[in-house]
């Protein structure tokens, strides 16, 4: 069961704590994110697209509209926690680099999160 692999080879390891200004400055739309809620365990919070970042007067991103598999929500970014990988597009790794520091655990997290877009997608 991809969910239950998931929630237990990933969102377990997340880091607690995540700096808020840089958080709001890399929020970007198509982005999978995890919706924070105070009534459920960490590992039980939602998946959730991120459809549209909202800025307030000083430019700064305050809120999101995400996509969930129950519908569409706005949440304000405070409750918002990214993931900690990213797509391996957007990650320019260069071959030296790869093999110096590589990491079996690391695929792991790209192939699972794949797995997860392609989930969240319908595909």
């Amino acid at each position: 069961d991809l969910r239950r692999h998931f929630r237990s080879e990933y969102l377990g390891k997340l880091s607690r704590k995540q700096p808020c200004l840089s958080r709001k400055s890399t929020l970007r739309v198509f982005e999978i994110v995890l919706m924070g809620n105070d009534n459920q365990k960490r590992l039980d919070w939602p998946l959730a697209k991120i459809v549209e970042t909202i800025t307030g007067k000083d430019g700064e991103i305050r809120v999101v509209r995400l996509k969930t598999a129950n519908g569409e929500l706005v949440r304000p970014v405070q409750r918002i926690y990214q993931l900690e990988i990213n797509s391996p597009i957007e990650q320019k790794i260069t071959k030296e680099n790869r093999q110096e520091n590589f990491d079996p655990l690391d695929i792991t997290k790209v192939t699972l999160l794949l797995s997860v877009i392609k989930v969240i997608k319908g595909e």
